[in-house]
């Protein structure tokens, strides 16, 4: 099943971003660079609940900010973003989720089984 039709069937179910999908779970998604604003393109960790973001960076509105200036450094500061993630949250391995983002493998698959079971 492609994501395009995941998504759609997830919406049936009521969930229609990541935020919803992950609840009080930690994920990582990607922000893109915006011109003439303050915010930068970068792999974001966010977790519900908890301020990840360094003192007086309310531009990353409660994410951690991992960088990256182009495209060849994209994959760096998605690494760097999960190896810390894993770290911080104890996340063993972690899977793209139907939005784009990424979170804990185990946590996916369960969460989209059971979405997809609600919304049928």
């Amino acid at each position: 099943m492609n994501y395009t039709r995941l998504r759609d069937r997830l919406r049936t179910a009521g969930v229609v971003n990541p935020y919803e999908f992950y609840g009080s779970q930690p994920y990582i998604y990607r922000r893109v660079a915006v011109p003439r604003s303050v915010t930068s393109a970068g792999w974001m960790v966010r977790k519900r609940g908890r301020d990840l973001a360094p003192k007086g960076a309310w531009y990353d509105y409660g994410s951690k900010r991992f960088g990256y200036g182009g495209r060849d450094q994209e994959a760096s500061a998605l690494a760097a973003a999960q190896a810390w993630a894993s770290s911080e949250f104890g996340v063993a391995a972690w899977a793209r989720d139907p939005f784009g983002c990424y979170g804990s493998a185990e946590f996916v698959r369960r969460r989209v089984d059971e979405l997809l079971e609600k919304g049928e």
